[in-house]
């Protein structure tokens, strides 16, 4: 079994320490403890780490890239190269230009698509039926963007697939 190695969290040297499993230690008051992970709304990692400065939140893809692999250069993401969100082992992170992560996640699947993209105001029911209403010829654009709750523009780019063209 691999030895967990563990280094100082940077920015929070001596109170928070990150092994290269992506578990994190507090050591305010002397006592170091694992802390718990939730997860955020991306499906990534996180918690709260505090200083003197206040709180702030961090995923734990960060901080282990950041203490086990360097500085991130500027312009690069921080990747997952199985494409699991969870597995933050250092082995498994690599930075990376944004291009090439957009591209490894139409790889692994994992892509923010339609509903899984949490900024979609749309379902593909609904981009379904704005297709079929528009093909009849009797709604327009606007007609579409207000039966949908939704700006003409969006239901003009749902409508003509340059959204949603995977369903």
């Amino acid at each position: 079994m691999k030895t967990e190695i563990w280094k100082d969290v940077v920015g929070y040297e001596g109170l928070y320490s990150v092994s290269d499993q992506g578990r994190v230690k507090s050591h305010w008051y002397g006592n170091a403890r694992i802390l718990a992970q939730s997860t955020n709304k991306h499906g990534y990692l996180k918690l709260t780490l505090s200083n003197k400065e206040g709180m702030r939140n961090f995923t734990i893809h960060i901080l282990v890239a950041l203490s086990h692999t360097g500085t991130r250069p500027s312009g690069y993401d921080i990747s997952h190269k199985d494409g699991c969100k969870t597995n933050n082992n250092a082995s498994n992170l690599e930075y990376i230009t944004h291009k090439e992560n957009i591209n490894k996640k139409h790889e692994h699947g994992t892509i923010a698509r339609g509903e899984t993209n949490g900024m979609s105001t749309l379902t593909a029911i609904k981009v379904c039926a704005m297709r079929l209403l528009y093909s009849t010829g009797k709604y327009t654009y606007t007609d579409m963007g207000n039966i949908f709750k939704i700006h003409k523009a969006t239901a003009n780019r749902a409508i003509n697939n340059e959204t949603w063209s995977h369903i």
